[in-house]
């Protein structure tokens, strides 16, 4: 089976690979990562771009794509290994909202995944 940052993303109409869409110049080259903490868990969670990416991720896992949300993460890992904070905290936003995510759709609830705001009541499905 393909890599998951290999097949076609079709996120904001955008057109190319989940590569493509980590490592646009608009996203630093893959190297900007934004971070929400939710008010009630006080855990930070991945949102922007990775965070859409983990949640297209964890359902291709979901469909039977192994190591997808993990692609992902490695990526992240090394196009921010030389932010100032260094990448662990990153990497963990990251697998929290892996965790979270499989969590929610697991109980029917894909209208509240982490990587959208607290107002957002949509999803991409």
């Amino acid at each position: 089976m393909e890599n998951f940052l290999e097949t076609r993303c079709d996120e904001e109409n955008f057109h190319g690979t989940w590569r493509d869409f980590l490592t646009l110049p608009e996203n630093d080259h893959g190297a900007f990562v934004e971070v929400k903490e939710k008010k009630k868990k006080k855990k930070p969670f991945v949102g922007g771009r990775y965070g859409v990416a983990i949640e297209e991720a964890v359902k291709a896992e979901m469909r039977g794509q192994h190591g997808a949300v993990g692609e992902v993460i490695e990526l992240l890992a090394d196009k921010t290994k030389t932010n100032p904070a260094g990448a662990d905290h990153l990497v963990k936003a990251a697998e929290n909202t892996e965790e979270k995510t499989k969590k929610q759709i697991h109980k029917g609830k894909q209208h509240k995944l982490p990587v959208w705001e607290e107002s957002d009541s949509s999803s991409s499905d």
